[in-house]
């Protein structure tokens, strides 16, 4: 079974057992209000330790646990904005945690895993986005009114790699 490989993973690892064995609670409930815009927010922690030294620790399955694609999912899921979110609302509600660690665990064997602390600078950049996104989602809130895309017309080509793909073909 998969869930079993990759809990025993994670769990024979000294580091990500460590974390999760420490004194602490696990999925923790945070609900507060941004103090700039008033707007409600939740998280989910999966993991708080008792001792603020330690952070947050959040659990994440993945396809390739590697630092480089690890960076590369920070970026793209969000990661960097989770982590400013949690620290932010535990901020709030007057924990006063800086750190935020990731256990992440691949979901193919042998199932291998890694520890990782998310830096200071992506943090950063995660509470400045945040900020903005909270903005946004307040005045959509207020005026009822959710833009997607341009209301425009917009000009649209075949990605640059088609060309490539179409001159091969000749």
């Amino acid at each position: 079974n998969a869930v079993l490989g990759m809990r025993d993973s994670v769990y024979a690892m000294s580091t990500a057992r460590a974390l999760l064995e420490a004194a602490g609670e696990p999925e923790v409930t945070l609900v507060w209000d941004d103090e700039e815009t008033g707007v409600r927010c939740k998280a989910r922690v999966d993991r708080l330790p008792a001792s603020s030294m330690i952070g947050v620790v959040d659990l994440k399955t993945t396809k390739d646990a590697s630092p480089k694609s690890m960076a590369k999912s920070v970026w793209a899921y969000g990661y960097f904005r989770q982590s400013a979110h949690y620290l932010s609302g535990l901020r709030h509600l007057g924990d006063p945690r800086e750190s935020f660690r990731f256990i992440c665990v691949e979901k193919e064997p042998p199932f291998a895993c890694a520890v990782y602390r998310i830096d200071e600078g992506s943090i950063d950049a995660g509470d400045a986005e945040l900020k903005k996104l909270l903005r946004t989602f307040k005045i959509c809130s207020e005026t009822g009114f959710w833009p997607a895309y341009p209301d425009e017309e917009i000009d649209l080509a075949i990605p640059p790699w088609a060309f490539s793909e179409i001159d091969r073909e000749k």
